[in-house]
């Protein structure tokens, strides 16, 4: 568990990575500041504690407002807000909701269907390859085919044998 500190707002709200939390009997401590710990693997719950004399008391478990965070990691939520910060997508409760069904309609492709649509590429790869290697291929015996002006056949040829006699 790690651990932060935030503040709690008015009607006992509390904000923390961009995600607003609900906990029970919260309202109370509105303007206080309280830690909460948190789990980075999942950020469908955190736990709220009252800092007093530096020790801490339990005071409630805080659950996010908006429904999708059970299960879901830092990381992962932080890249998901990157990903709609780059596609100028405003971070309102719907688009998050329609984010998170997105994610989780896709389906997990397993490592055969993975591999599968790797040796398509690769195969189409190869297969390009050896057609421009064929057409290179072609391309030069029509090259050799046609009749070439060649230089050594105005040359007059002596031979060594000659010279010696």
């Amino acid at each position: 568990m790690k651990q932060a500190t935030r503040k709690v707002q008015r009607g006992g709200h509390i904000s923390f990575e961009d995600v607003v939390y609900k906990g029970d009997h919260l309202a109370g401590y509105a303007g206080q500041q309280i830690a909460l710990r948190y789990d980075p693997d999942n950020l469908g719950v955190i736990y709220i504690y009252r800092i007093q004399n530096n020790k801490e008391e339990f005071l409630s478990r805080g659950f996010p407002v908006l429904d999708g965070f059970e299960g879901r990691s830092l990381k992962e939520w932080q890249a998901i807000k990157k990903a709609m910060k780059q596609s100028n997508v405003v971070s309102t409760s719907v688009n998050i909701s329609e984010f998170f069904e997105k994610q989780d309609n896709k389906p997990n492709k397993t490592l055969r269907q993975r591999r599968k649509v790797a040796q398509k590429a690769n195969k189409k790869l190869l297969t390009d390859s050896f057609e421009d290697l064929e057409d290179s291929l072609v391309e030069n015996q029509y090259q050799e085919l046609k009749p070439r002006a060649n230089p050594l056949l105005g040359l007059q040829v002596s031979y060594q044998d000659d010279l010696f006699e």
